[in-house]
């Protein structure tokens, strides 16, 4: 017969290896355990991975194909491995799709590592309507746009204006309001969860450590200076960019180290860069979002006029 002091002993121990099991890290299964984070700069966001919600390796990221106007995010352009399509054409997918996978024990702020394709798997890849790789679309064709929702039983949240490629957009020059270069986009800090272009990380002339954070919405196709070197076929083509801001302004412009992530992602996030530059995140300008007060320019008159483009 059993002791009562003996089988309370019992219980005691039986419950303290529970309490044990259950305080104990899980096992390693490839995940951080934690939720991806899903901004991330373009440089290291193009070339990823990309794999299935099962783990199955589906191809790279190609690029991403964004609307000119607003920094929407349109369609995630992939390279499908050759085992999934071997004709070596591109496929877009709609960019809501698109989710950044955590890599196995990678630090919170590591470059991603893979992205994962959310709903699509290799067949539904396999036959989707594709794009030649050595002939992108027209910017005023949006045929490929129509098929690719077709294929994958998506809608638009809005028409695209200008779609443009985002790789195409990181080097473009940008310049001040007296049309003096002030540098190049160097990255694009791409949000996936809200499905849009955050920053661009400009480098300026006289770049250091640390680069200017500009909100994308602060971002206008530059326009040709009267009697100066551009012309107006190159603004036209929106090669270049412009910010309505003088040097003198843009000197007390927020700016990031180049390696600061968590910093980039703060800006993106309180609206600090965007109150500065006199734009609003796109977030605030869903319905049913308070509006905060538009900030003013240098000459204390509020920015509708002559200022960056509001979205």
């Amino acid at each position: 017969m059993i002791q009562p002091v003996a089988l309370l002993a019992a219980v005691l121990c039986a419950l303290v290896r529970s309490a044990s099991a259950q305080d104990a890290p899980a096992a390693n299964d490839g995940s951080t355990g934690r939720q991806p984070e899903q901004m991330v700069l373009s440089d290291a966001l193009l070339g990823a991975p990309v794999v299935s919600e099962s783990d199955v390796t589906l191809g790279t990221l190609d690029d991403l194909v964004v609307d000119r106007e607003s920094g929407r995010l349109l369609a995630a352009v992939l390279a499908p491995a050759p085992s999934v399509r071997p004709d070596g054409q591109l496929v877009p997918v709609p960019a809501d799709r698109l989710q950044v996978a955590d890599a196995a024990g990678a630090p919170a702020d590591q470059a991603p590592h893979r992205v994962r394709l959310l709903g699509i798997d290799a067949a539904r890849l396999r036959d989707a309507p594709a794009i030649d790789r050595s002939r992108w679309p027209d910017r005023t064709d949006r045929t490929w746009f129509d098929r690719m929702l077709g294929h994958f039983g998506a809608t638009a949240s809005g028409e695209p204006t200008r779609p443009e490629r985002l790789s195409s957009l990181v080097g473009r020059g940008v310049e001040d309001a007296e049309h003096a270069p002030v540098g190049r986009v160097s990255n694009m800090a791409v949000d996936l969860g809200e499905r849009e272009l955050a920053l661009a990380l400009v480098d300026e002339v006289d770049a250091g450590e640390r680069v200017l954070a500009v909100p994308y919405g602060a971002l206008r196709p530059a326009a040709p200076e009267t009697g100066g070197p551009r012309t107006a076929a190159a603004a036209a083509a929106g090669e270049d960019f412009a910010l309505g801001m003088s040097r003198q302004r843009l000197a007390a412009a927020p700016r990031v180290d180049r390696a600061d992530l968590q910093r980039l992602r703060a800006l993106a996030r309180s609206g600090e860069a965007h109150e500065f530059f006199g734009v609003r995140r796109r977030a605030d300008a869903r319905p049913g979002r308070e509006q905060p007060a538009r900030p003013r320019g240098e000459s204390g008159r509020s920015r509708e006029v002559g200022g960056p483009r509001t979205q």
